[in-house]
């Protein structure tokens, strides 16, 4: 194994090590075997969203409604998804996916919320309107 190879496996590891001694709780209980286990690679777990926040532009988008958001996580990384918004975001760390989320969003929302309806078909003016009811503030 290369020295790259055995940086990004590492690095990986500690990510999901990480990840699963966060705030958040990321085990599932067994309630027969009254303990809990790593969840398994077709698990998720869904996070709330009052802020999207990029920790290295320092701008953050204050929602008016809560966004959940779907966690994956993978070998190569975490995938955060909501279909509702077409909001897809991934990255090495959990940090890294939280700070690409902002992105991803304002990226949907430059598409379509700003475009002009005739430029739109249904799903997209849907889109629109569900980006557009939540959008808040952005600092």
């Amino acid at each position: 194994m290369n020295i790259e190879n055995y940086y990004m496996e590492n690095k990986i590891i500690d990510n999901i090590k990480n990840f699963f001694t966060s705030k958040i709780d990321y085990f599932k209980y067994n309630s027969i075997r009254r303990e809990s286990y790593v969840m398994e690679k077709n698990e998720y777990i869904l996070k709330k969203f009052n802020k999207l926040h990029n920790t290295i532009t320092g701008k953050t988008l204050t929602l008016t409604n809560q966004i959940t958001f779907k966690i994956e996580i993978e070998p190569e990384g975490f995938y955060y998804s909501n279909e509702k918004y077409n909001i897809y975001a991934f990255g090495i760390s959990q940090e890294d996916a939280e700070n690409n989320l902002l992105d991803e969003f304002l990226i949907q929302y430059n598409a379509y919320a700003l475009e002009k309806d005739e430029m739109l078909d249904h799903n997209a003016q849907v889109l629109k309107r569900d980006l557009l009811s939540i959008y808040g503030e952005i600092l």
